[in-house]
């Protein structure tokens, strides 16, 4: 099940102190009406009961899909990121219902670190989607550097992927805001996949658990 603790927060306006719960653990499996919470941010968002001021709040936690096999590790600190890359790293199983970061490991199960909620919400889409989020990600690499050729100008300080419509691609972001998009055609991320396989075989021998822009630029590039 899901694993949950409540905390105590002033609100950055009025400044009382409020209860507030936050989530070490959610299990979108055995409690699915939490990853709605996720994905619209209502399981970070705190609202005072005074001023009904409404703050973001991220901190730490562990999303965990068992139908989709996959662990997505949401970590807001440097600490958080090395305790959960040596948690991941140290994983054997996955027992009792939730099952964190002990026990033999269950085969195909992906995990995943990611630093902030747009990054989670990006690897959601990409799993439910059905795809790789390795090959999105050198798909996304290579849709930048196409951008940048055919308009040196171009410039994005994010891109997401976005499925929405029975559509999918990117979303490019600059200031915080989204001002353009490019669809992908299914048949090019299949080309991208077979192009990637070798970078894919090698990751499988050593898996990383940060599959992000950074990742993908250094696996196109050779770099280790």
């Amino acid at each position: 099940m899901s694993k949950q603790e409540t905390t105590k927060i002033n609100c950055p306006k009025c400044d009382k102190e409020h209860d507030f719960t936050i989530w070490s653990s959610i299990n979108v499996t055995l409690d699915p009406d939490k990853k709605e919470a996720v994905l619209n941010r209502k399981a970070f968002t705190f609202e005072c009961p005074d001023c009904k001021e409404k703050t973001l709040y991220t901190y730490d936690f562990l999303y965990h899909d068992m139908e989709q096999k996959v662990m997505i590790y949401h970590v807001t600190t440097n600490e958080a990121l090395v305790q959960a890359m040596e948690g991941f790293a140290q994983m054997k199983n996955i027992e009792g219902g939730d099952g964190i970061l002990n026990g033999p490991e269950v085969e195909g199960y992906k995990k995943r670190i990611v630093r902030s909620l747009n990054e989670l919400r990006e690897k959601i889409f990409i799993f439910d989607a059905g795809l790789d989020d390795r090959v999105v990600e050198i798909f996304k690499v290579f849709c930048i550097i196409q951008l940048k050729q055919n308009d040196p100008n171009f410039q994005a300080d994010e891109a997401y992927f976005f499925s929405r419509d029975g559509e999918i691609g990117f979303q490019f972001l600059r200031e915080g805001k989204a001002f353009g998009e490019v669809e992908i055609d299914p048949a090019d991320y299949e080309d991208i996949a077979k192009t990637a396989a070798e970078i894919l075989a090698k990751d499988d021998q050593a898996p990383n658990f940060m599959i992000d822009t950074e990742w993908a630029y250094k696996m196109v590039s050779g770099e280790e």
